[in-house]
């Protein structure tokens, strides 16, 4: 995600927003009761992202929008995770249940068999009059609790691990899970992986959505700094 903190500057200033009314309890009804208009969300997940970022005290990290968008909302110093595993960690959130023992227990799980009929927060919104999309990694699952967004969930095309080298390409075809080498660093633009496509996604659905007649809860999920870790050659330089 920090790749994206010098290229992305208005993206990551519209984010600010998004993360300061997720941070307010009832802001949505809040403002419906006082006559006021909905406010707009953009809802950021980033996979596998540990708190290692200048606004934690870890200076050495090049975080600097990030870093400037937490001086300027709330910053969570005492935030657990609910299950160390993605896909249920996701499910939990997204559905603000809690994990248990027979319930959102591994990274393959998805919401809507664990817990059927669950209201997940996109559903929610959209419930609410909101225009709700996921682009990127929202669940697990892309398709997983369909029913909450108003379009059809967008993620970029081609195998997962998204490597771009030749020769990675062809280490990871030749092992049964496609796996390659852990690290990448490419000599190509930002919106060569798949990062880049989504922040190019979700700029253009807030242009497009500003021209909308309702509030929108707009989800993007960025796929790094999962593994395999990789950015272009131009930040990775940078270290």
């Amino acid at each position: 995600m920090t790749t994206y903190t010098y290229s992305r500057r208005g993206f990551l200033k519209a984010a600010g927003l998004g993360a300061a009314t997720l941070g307010l309890p009832g802001c949505l009804f809040a403002a419906k009761r006082e006559g006021g208009k909905k406010p707009n969300v953009l809802f950021i997940a980033v996979d596998d992202l540990r708190p290692q970022l200048g606004c934690y005290g870890h200076k050495q990290m090049l975080s600097g929008n990030i870093d400037s968008l937490a001086s300027e909302g709330v910053l969570f110093r005492r935030s657990y995770c609910q299950v160390p595993v993605c896909g249920a960690s996701r499910a939990s959130l997204l559905t603000g249940v809690r994990p248990t023992r027979d319930r959102f227990i591994n990274y393959n799980v998805w919401a809507e068999k664990d817990l059927p009929g669950a209201l997940s927060v996109a559903k929610h919104f959209r419930n609410n009059g909101y225009h709700t999309i996921s682009n990127g990694k929202i669940f697990h699952h892309r398709t997983d609790c369909l029913d909450g967004w108003s379009e059809e969930p967008w993620r970029p095309k081609g195998a997962w691990r998204n490597y771009l080298l030749e020769e990675n390409k062809k280490l990871a075809e030749q092992t049964s899970a496609h796996k390659g080498p852990a690290f990448e660093n490419a000599d190509v633009p930002d919106n060569a992986y798949f990062d880049g496509m989504v922040a190019d996604k979700g700029i253009s659905d807030l242009r497009r959505l500003k021209n909308m007649d309702k509030p929108f809860f707009l989800a993007l999920g960025f796929f790094k700094p999962h593994l395999p870790f990789y950015s272009q050659k131009n930040y990775w330089d940078l270290y």
